[in-house]
């Protein structure tokens, strides 16, 4: 693969932040909570530009983004700062970067549905063994085999599952030729031998999958991207509740990122697109734990304010959100040198 795809990394992080942060932008300019800066990654400063009360920044290291609103210091400069406005539109402001992060992965998800992926449906024959089931039933390079068994075919894993439950038994596979009408089928029955020789199959094919495009009119695209995202979010906590039953829980940091979203980026646009939905679902999920420097722990403080009733010294939850960051990138660090050593081995 060509290092070129590694730069998408460039591009799907940045959608994604400016996506978070304009969820913050624009809800303090709903609660005219005037904004002093909006920008992307951290300082030192590349460029910016001034318009207005606020300042839009482009920064040097691309490790996230903010929002500075007036009087996040703890001082209410103005009826206009942060802390003047009431509590609620705090928590609103604090929680609309994860909103904007979750409304996302619907909205590409049916921007998916709408131009179309590419699905699994049937297996391309490529070689056949002499003398195998296959070659005896006259399958030959070229066949495109849509079911077995009676089941469409929809993943490699399937159709090597159906063909070990079918050892020794006949199984039915049903045929369309790469050159023919999709209305032109036919069908063979095969018996999968029980022994093979090592590097031989059952059947005595290779295949790859045989794609095809599916796609939705445009008016059921915002019902298949919610309930893709619905799909997508158990599937992310079922992985998550496993992995930490095994107790092998894995962090992924830039360097497994960028090599992930290269390998999307060559696999076609849908598929990077489906990558970027599950990015923006993990950076919603990840910023919404209690956690000093992330929103979720700007959240916690909030809501101890609310109970104290009193707010928290500005100089104190700077420094816990200060301590947050460092450990944060630290993690980060950590985990980019595991990656890059473990993958190096």
């Amino acid at each position: 693969m060509s290092w070129l795809y590694y730069l998408w990394i460039i591009p799907v992080l940045l959608f994604l932040i400016v996506v978070h942060e304009l969820g913050h932008f624009l809800a303090a300019r709903l609660f005219k909570v005037r904004v002093l800066e909006f920008a992307l990654g951290f300082p030192p400063r590349i460029l910016s530009v001034r318009r207005g009360d606020t300042v839009y920044a482009l920064n040097l290291l691309p490790i996230g983004g903010y929002v500075r609103m007036e009087g996040e210091d703890g001082q209410v400069v103005s009826r206009y700062s942060f802390p003047a406005r009431p509590g609620w539109q705090r928590a609103i402001i604090l929680a609309a970067g994860v909103t904007m992060n979750l409304l996302l992965v619907p909205a590409l998800l049916a921007g998916v549905a709408v131009t179309g992926e590419p699905v699994m449906r049937g297996a391309t024959v490529q070689q056949i063994e002499p003398g195998s089931p296959a070659a005896q039933a006259g399958l030959h390079p070229g066949t495109v085999i849509l079911a077995a068994g009676g089941q469409v075919l929809t993943s490699e894993r399937q159709f090597v599952s159906l063909i070990d439950r079918h050892l020794g038994q006949p199984l039915t596979l049903e045929l369309a030729s790469a050159t023919d009408s999709p209305n032109q089928r036919s069908s063979v029955i095969v018996v999968p031998r029980v022994t093979v020789q090592p590097g031989q199959g059952h059947l005595g094919i290779s295949f790859t999958p045989h794609l095809v495009t599916k796609s939705f009119p445009i008016w059921q695209a915002p019902g298949e991207g919610l309930h893709q995202a619905l799909t997508l979010t158990s599937a992310f906590f079922g992985a998550l509740h496993a992995a930490v039953a095994t107790n092998n829980l894995q962090l992924s940091g830039p360097v497994g990122i960028t090599k992930v979203t290269g390998e999307a980026a060559q696999a076609g646009p849908s598929i990077l697109i489906e990558l970027t939905a599950l990015l923006s679902l993990n950076l919603a999920l990840m910023n919404v734990l209690p956690l000093p420097a992330l929103d979720g722990g700007r959240l916690v403080v909030l809501l101890v304010e609310g109970i104290r009733r009193r707010r928290l010294d500005p100089q104190i939850e700077g420094a816990i959100h200060f301590v947050g960051l460092v450990v944060l990138l630290m993690l980060m660090v950590v985990v980019s040198l595991h990656e890059v050593f473990t993958g190096a081995q």
